[in-house]
């Protein structure tokens, strides 16, 4: 307060800043970052999901989502096919749109087939698209189903394809880890899985026991491409049982790709019969209907599956003796069908009898 005397008057004055201003705290602003996601379709796992998807949302709100999933009933003709349908939810009361202008794109370009059936039934889409909604609900969608007959060829297109016509484009691969293992197992082939993840190795992911390597292939280039490096894991899941699904679900942020780790695994099984009384009865259908109950996941997904041969595989076909008087073995050339079907990396001749 102060006072300025002019003659006979005398004039009172305050001296004051704002004296009713509100500040408001100040709040550091989390810069947007690309997302590029994993996840699973498995619905045992959905509490999971859908914490991952709200943690990402935070971080992320792209203005289209490329959603990858395998092709699980091998439905349609392309290997690689999407869809430019609008997905209803809840009653009819909620609404995902398609990105028309990339599908299109993508259509036009021959990197993917506009089949809308074969998204009928898939749940690789079907089961996230609520989650999705919830955390994106103003993003448009591009599905893509991937058969397991793409190649690599095929991948590194459609990663160039959608570098040139997504502006502000997320990728989520939902994909489910091993399956129809024991979970002991699960966990070993997992192992491989998420060091291709921590290390963007684009060449061992192909090679990983999920159900979709091309999804998981096209993720890996993406996250490189958006130059999000660094992998962070959610969650490490396991059903558990004698033939369990696994899961793995996690995102990329920026930072530095993981050094490759000092690790190998591997799979090693005890002496293999292709001759006589076996290959007599299940050659000429190159052994199919002898391994159809086995399945040819359990050599998948480590870094060396090696079996021991009772002998070696001619490059020709054998008739086999069913009852032979002698301990020399010849396995006709079905046999590298067999072996090929079962995805061993290494066979070996170690206590043969030839």
């Amino acid at each position: 307060m102060g006072r300025f005397a002019a003659g006979s008057v005398t004039l009172w004055f305050i001296l004051s800043g704002c004296t009713s201003v509100n500040v408001e705290p100040v709040v550091e602003v989390q810069p947007l970052v690309p997302l590029v996601v994993v996840l699973p379709h498995h619905d045992l796992v959905k509490t999971q999901r859908q914490s991952l998807l709200a943690e990402v949302s935070q971080r992320s709100q792209p203005e289209t989502i490329i959603l990858l999933s395998p092709n699980h009933f091998l439905a349609g003709q392309a290997a690689i096919q999407t869809t430019d349908r609008i997905w209803s939810l809840a009653g009819d009361t909620q609404h995902i749109f398609p990105d028309v202008s990339v599908i299109n794109q993508l259509v036009v370009g021959g990197l993917v087939s506009n089949e809308d059936s074969s998204f009928n039934n898939e749940h690789g889409i079907k089961n996230i698209l609520a989650d999705l909604h919830d955390a994106f609900p103003t993003s448009n969608i591009v599905p893509i189903i991937l058969k397991d007959t793409v190649t690599v060829t095929q991948v590194e297109e459609l990663v160039t394809g959608l570098e040139g016509v997504c502006s502000d484009c997320g990728v989520i691969a939902s994909v489910d880890m091993s399956h129809y293992n024991p979970a002991a197992v699960a966990d070993i082939h997992d192992i491989k899985t998420l060091r291709a993840l921590r290390t963007l190795d684009g060449v061992d992911i192909w090679k990983t026991e999920v159900d979709s390597p091309p999804s998981l292939a096209i993720l890996l280039a993406w996250a490189k491409q958006q130059q999000v490096k660094q992998f962070v894991l959610t969650g490490h899941t396991n059903a558990g049982g004698n033939e369990t699904t696994s899961h793995i679900m996690g995102y990329y942020t920026a930072g530095e790709v993981a050094d490759y780790p000092d690790q190998l695994t591997f799979t090693f099984a005890g002496d293999m019969m292709l001759g006589r009384e076996i290959g007599y009865q299940f050659q000429n259908n190159r052994f199919q209907d002898l391994f159809s109950n086995f399945g040819n996941r359990m050599f998948w997904g480590t870094d060396i599956s090696w079996a021991n041969l009772e002998g070696p595989v001619s490059d020709q076909t054998i008739i086999q003796d069913r009852q032979p008087n002698d301990l020399v073995f010849l396995f006709s050339q079905q046999a590298i069908s067999a072996l090929t079907y079962l995805k061993l990396t290494t066979v070996g001749l170690a206590n043969n009898h030839t």
